[in-house]
Parts: structure tokens; C-alpha cells; sequence
């Protein structure tokens, strides 16, 4: 089970809520690309081929972007660790909308890890 999910099962949050949450998610955090770019790793029509085969295969694009040979896999680890440093976490989001406080943030998160442990 996924935060947003949990949330929703205690009626925190509405499909709609966890939609808005997880779209300003998804426009917040830096895609894979983009910081192979920035890192140098990949120039801009690499970064297109990457996104033309990913149509046709559904792989993630680090994925897609090793097996055109673009990237290494040292590179690839290297933009995954980067990104998921700088990965803006779902209540992080549900907190700057304002559909929780820090406290009720915190509170839930530790309801829903013990919840987890317990499974």
C-alpha cells in the first residue's frame, strides 16, 4: 500500500486530493533526463532518442537510455541516487497544498510505517 492510498482509507484524502498531490509531484521532481543532461551524461538528441524507443518499448528511460548504449550503468546509478535525493516525497506535496499539517504529516507517517511493519 502506498502513503496516498492510506490517507485515503482513513478519509484524509479523496481520489481527487491524491490526484492533485501526485500531478504536483510529478511537475516538482527532476525527470531522469534532465539530470543526465545536467550532469553531462547525455546531450539533448540522445535525451529524444531515449524518449522516441521508450514510446515503443514502456521501459523507464535510464533503463532505455543503457540499452541504446548512452549511457554506462555507473552513470545510470549515479542520476537514480542523484534523483532520488532530490525526490519530493508525496506528503511533502500534501503539506505545501496545505491538505495536512507537519504534525498531522508526521503522525500518519508513523501510523502507516507501523502499519507497514506489521504486514
Amino acid at each position: 500500500m502506498r502513503f496516498g492510498e492510506f490517507l485515503r482509507d482513513k478519509g484524509i484524502l479523496d481520489d481527487d486530493d491524491i490526484e492533485t498531490i501526485l500531478e504536483n509531484q510529478n511537475r516538482t521532481n527532476v525527470w531522469f533526463g534532465t539530470l543526465a543532461y545536467i550532469l553531462g551524461y547525455l546531450q539533448f538528441e540522445q535525451i529524444g532518442l531515449v524518449l522516441t524507443a521508450q514510446k515503443r518499448t514502456g521501459r523507464l528511460f535510464g533503463e532505455q537510455a543503457r540499452e541504446l548504449g548512452l549511457i554506462t550503468s555507473d552513470q545510470a546509478d549515479a542520476v537514480y541516487n542523484l534523483q532520488t535525493a532530490k525526490r519530493v516525497r508525496f506528503g511533502e506535496v500534501a503539506v505545501a497544498l496545505n491538505y495536512l499539517n507537519r504534525d498531522q504529516l508526521r503522525a500518519y507517517l508513523e501510523e502507516f510505517a507501523a502499519l507497514q511493519t506489521a504486514t
